[in-house]
């Protein structure tokens, strides 16, 4: 992953499918990686699932962050604020160097920026979750997801819509402390913007949707993204 060295300059989402059958025995062996805090969440998880989402999030993290701190992946370090968001340390004195990380049934997402403001969410699209829009959408969001012809294209726009605002909740590092309709996000292409924020969308195969939500204010203009499958084994070697 990565390239070394080099400062990351540009926008860059690793995704990691995760296979059906894992060995739970090398997982658990990738503890030491882990920060006590951490080794903790492991721990609490009661079902094997949410361990591997877990843990091949901060592998995936800790891997590609020590590449730029050149140090080893147990000695990156993570702060979080009230809410949950994960930034470096202050002790490792990187500026410049901002991540976020999501994570769904059997699908793992990362994103590696030089901007602070940054979210991104992963999720599967084949489940109708449309009874939510209510309590999550503002009416213009609505109609848009009704008003398409069949219910895979409503499931699309659903799921287009919530990752964008998920996305932005992460982005400024509130969660669902920011009411998810208290804020609009457009809906018409897989890259679009508002006021105040740069959307970017792909489909993963083989059902996923992610979104990528980033602070206008942050950038001179919109950032070129690599975008790089990470194999899930090769992340456990």
């Amino acid at each position: 992953m990565g390239g070394g060295n080099a400062a990351i300059d540009q926008l860059e989402v690793y995704w990691v499918p995760i296979p059906v059958q894992v060995n739970m025995a090398a997982v658990d062996r990738q503890q030491s990686i882990l920060d006590e805090e951490e080794r903790i969440t492991y721990r609490r998880y009661r079902v094997d699932h949410k361990k591997v989402e877990f843990m091949t999030g901060r592998l995936l993290l800790r891997k590609r962050l020590a590449q730029e701190l050149e140090i080893k992946p147990d000695e990156v370090r993570f702060v979080k604020n009230e809410y949950g968001k994960l930034f470096l340390h202050p002790v490792h004195q990187a500026s410049g160097l901002y991540f976020n990380l999501s994570h769904t049934e059997r699908m793992v997402v990362g994103m590696f920026a030089p901007w602070k403001t940054v979210g991104i969410d992963v999720e599967r699209v084949g489940r109708d979750h449309l009874g939510v829009m209510p309590t999550a959408f503002i009416q213009p969001e609505i109609d848009y997801v009704e008003g398409r012809p069949t219910p895979s294209l409503r499931r699309e726009a659903f799921y287009l819509i919530w990752t964008r605002k998920e996305a932005v909740m992460k982005a400024v590092g509130l969660g669902f402390s920011l009411p998810p309709r208290s804020f609009s996000v457009p809906f018409s292409r897989a890259q679009e913007e508002n006021d105040a924020y740069l959307f970017y969308t792909y489909s993963l195969p083989p059902d996923y949707l992610c979104s990528l939500a980033f602070a206008k204010e942050e950038v001179d203009k919109a950032p070129l993204c690599r975008l790089q499958q990470v194999d899930f084994l090769s992340l456990y070697g």
